[in-house]
């Protein structure tokens, strides 16, 4: 694994918001505004120019691609793919796709290409066959979610169990909430009771620690907030000076999980005063009240998501989570290496 590093940067790039799937709590929304009149050359010409004048000596991480559904835009990410192949990064690109519209085409260009591909899979929707294209990939990882519906882990390690059972392919599962924000149905929302049970099995899965897929879901969990820790300094976690959340016009918005044109911060591309300039946003970006700022849980959530509904179950999911990598820290340490635990 390659050591963490602040200073890295990642660039997040959602290739069109289009998707042949409409999961009722999904995170991006398709807005006109985002899908007008792309153009993959104009983009690419313009970003490596920009990567040219701003980061020809600096670390880059990685180039992720979303979307809406990435493989709906198959053209443009070969075209994205092969005019950064020569742009050095720390992490090999990442693509993050529901897995549906997989063909054999995608899968040889995936394995030549050297690409991380990330399957979101929630609620079992992935058909068998597009399973068996799937699990060809060399460098695959699966995501999931949980939710009011879905407080436990127990449906992702039965499928999990039969991938392995059956195709012989010991897969990474990551899992992460659902939280407040956007126009998320109530039905998939966490309620405090929720939030209470979901650590409460969390608890029970470390002591299933020996399990690889347990341990791999917690190993992700951990990692997903040493990364929040070694960044404290920064004013927010998703959106500083080393995350850039881009459109095909270069329009950088504070949030990769949010296109809409309200959040749109500035535009790379264009030597003018930002569109709506970043310090504009500033109170959106975190909690500047005292008792915010002293609170134990600061260090890995910021105040929490600027999008959040709900700021006190936010508050208390993050309270959870410190009070959880304290559980590790003390019991568990053995297990996970991250030196950061011993200052929690």
């Amino acid at each position: 694994m390659i050591k963490n590093s602040t200073e890295d940067t990642i660039f997040n790039i959602v290739i069109g918001s289009a998707c042949n799937w409409k999961c009722p709590y999904c995170l991006q929304e398709d807005e006109s505004h985002f899908n007008k009149n792309n153009d993959i050359k104009y983009f690419c010409t313009n970003f490596l120019k920009f990567l040219e004048d701003n980061y020809k000596n600096k670390p880059i991480n990685r180039f992720t691609i979303w979307g809406g559904e990435p493989f709906l835009y198959f053209k443009e990410i070969k075209y994205l793919i092969d005019s950064l192949k020569d742009i050095p990064t720390l992490r090999k690109p990442r693509i993050t796709t529901n897995g549906s519209l997989l063909t054999k085409e995608h899968i040889k260009y995936i394995n030549d290409n050297d690409l991380f591909i990330n399957l979101s899979y929630h609620c079992g929707q992935l058909q068998e066959d597009k399973w068996k294209l799937a699990l060809q990939i060399k460098d695959l990882h699966i995501t999931s979610l949980v939710h009011h519906k879905e407080l436990s882990w127990d449906n992702y390690f039965n499928k999990w169990q039969y991938l392995y059972n059956n195709y012989g392919r010991c897969l990474n599962w990551y899992i992460y909430p659902i939280l407040y924000v956007n126009n998320i149905p109530k039905e998939y929302l966490f309620t405090k009771e929720d939030i209470d049970i979901y650590f409460n099995n969390l608890l029970f899965y470390l002591k299933k620690v020996n399990n690889v897929f347990f341990y791999n879901a917690l190993n992700a969990f951990i990692y997903d907030y040493s990364k929040r820790y070694l960044k404290h300094t920064l004013s927010n976690y998703c959106f500083n000076s080393n995350n850039y959340a881009l459109d095909l016009k270069g329009n950088r918005y504070l949030c990769h999980h949010d296109f809409s044109s309200n959040t749109i911060v500035e535009n790379i591309f264009k030597k003018t005063i930002p569109i709506i300039p970043i310090e504009f946003k500033e109170p959106l970006l975190k909690y500047k009240s005292k008792q915010c700022q002293e609170c134990k849980a600061y260090k890995i959530c910021f105040g929490g998501c600027f999008r959040a509904k709900n700021p006190t179950l936010d508050c208390y999911f993050n309270n959870k989570v410190y009070r959880f990598l304290k559980e590790i820290q003390q019991n568990y340490c053995q297990y996970f290496n991250y030196e950061y635990l011993n200052e929690i």
